[in-house]
């Protein structure tokens, strides 16, 4: 079943953005307001105005998390993989 794409609004940084998606509204809202939220707190603590720097910033630290979640799933992956040759292992055994 295919969702049909649907014409949202959000607000990021004071700035408005009217998008299109397949996504719920509860998805695309709660992805501005992290988003809106993440790039206010670096523009508090660090010493520029500049948008575009504040957005590359708030880029970088959600590629960091995403690197850092998907680093996580493979190495949960690779256990689970281990798990099962273990267990593989002794049922073959009996």
């Amino acid at each position: 079943m295919t969702t049909k794409a649907k014409k949202y609004e959000v607000t990021i940084f004071g700035n408005t953005y009217a998008l299109v998606s397949d996504e719920s509204y509860d998805r695309i809202v709660q992805s501005a307001e992290r988003l809106d939220v993440l790039m206010n707190d670096i523009a508090e603590k660090s010493r520029t105005l500049d948008t575009k720097n504040i957005a590359i910033l708030a880029a970088l630290h959600i590629a960091h998390q995403l690197g850092s979640v998907e680093n996580r799933i493979e190495l949960e992956q690779e256990h689970h993989t281990k798990l099962i040759a273990q267990i593989d292992e002794e049922l073959t055994a009996s």
